[in-house]
């Protein structure tokens, strides 16, 4: 099984107060994460005392602050003109695609981004934000490694409002390649994500079909309706009789026990309305894209990070709905996934 290690390196310089306060404590995310198989952490005086920490003070959290389990620990020794350092390496399953989020609102200096990957896999990169481009480095023989370092990168405040998640510097990654099988066939391609997302999202059995044709005639479009009309009331029937859960599972996505139960979540009710649309002849495309305050969908950089909301496209009106968002009516899609690339 081909699995992945995460390895983290901080040192912060704590100049205040406050700094004291926002760097005494260092929280591990732990979603996903098989084991903590290397954990480091020390600070160092202003006089130079280097305080080790215990690792049996790590505690342990299960859903900290509705973000999951996290591994949290307290840094002793921390003065005013203190370090803290800390190193720790989590062990996870692998992933083929991979976003490091490098800028704050403190400057940082002498950052790294390294990948390394066995010789058989190759990795691609993007930079944004002026953060330099991953190079190739042959200094590990058997192994591919690419990876860049920054001397300098500026604090960036926030801006209520602003889309800073997408402005700050990052660097986006993902298998493209395996040598074992072939160098001219690219990995998770646009076109690939596409066969994909139609054939788990947009293709319906005939039973499925029968459901979603029952709902549609107590949904009671008429014949002398447009077409725009009869969007608007499938989505209002939808979106006011069925509920929205933030759950996974098949009851959740199964086209059938979406109906029955009159829930699903956002891949459920997805397919819902593709259904009900296929089924009143009403052309329609399905759309991925992103929300553009937090990452902009850069359509020359075939990452799959970017596949996060669901648009329907009516080519016959030139217009949109979104699916997936109860408060949200044809024609009106969030603005966050508006003045934005898709797929």
């Amino acid at each position: 099984v081909l699995m992945m290690y995460l390895t983290r390196h901080h040192i912060v310089k704590v100049n205040s107060d406050k700094a004291i306060e926002a760097n005494n404590k260092v929280y591990i995310p732990m979603l996903s994460v098989i084991e903590l198989s290397d954990l480091k952490v020390r600070s160092i005086s202003k006089a130079g005392k280097i305080t080790m920490m215990d690792k049996k003070n790590v505690k342990e959290v299960e859903n900290f602050e509705n973000a999951g389990p996290f591994k949290i620990f307290a840094i002793e020794g921390i003065e005013n003109g203190s370090e803290v350092e800390y190193l720790y390496t989590c062990k996870k399953y692998s992933s083929f695609f991979g976003t490091e989020k490098l800028q704050s609102d403190e400057p940082r200096k002498n950052v790294e981004v390294v990948v390394v990957s066995p010789a058989n896999l190759v990795f691609d990169s993007k930079s944004y934000n002026k953060f330099p481009d991953l190079q190739k480095d042959t200094a590990i023989a058997g192994k591919n490694k690419i990876g860049a370092r920054i001397d300098y990168i500026p604090g960036l405040k926030g801006e209520k409002y602003s889309s800073y998640n997408s402005s700050i510097m990052r660097v986006e990654y993902k298998l493209s390649y395996n040598k074992n099988k072939s160098m001219n066939k690219r990995l998770f391609s646009w076109n690939e994500a596409a066969e994909r997302a139609f054939a788990t999202t947009a293709q319906f059995t005939s039973k499925e079909r029968s459901k979603a044709s029952s709902l549609l005639k107590d949904i009671k479009l008429e014949n002398k309706m447009t077409n725009e009309e009869k969007i608007r009331k499938i989505e209002s029937h939808v979106k006011t009789t069925f509920a929205l859960k933030e759950e996974d599972g098949e009851d959740f996505s199964d086209l059938e026990k979406v109906i029955k139960n009159k829930y699903g979540n956002n891949k459920g009710f997805t397919r819902l309305f593709l259904a009900l649309f296929s089924e009143a002849k009403i052309e329609n495309q399905l759309v991925l894209t992103s929300d553009r305050m937090k990452t902009r969908f850069d359509g020359s950089f075939d990452t799959w990070n970017y596949l996060d909301e669901y648009l329907i496209y009516f080519p016959e009106t030139d217009n949109y709905i979104a699916p997936t968002e109860p408060f949200s009516r044809y024609g009106f899609p969030p603005a966050e996934w508006r003045c934005e690339e898709g797929l």
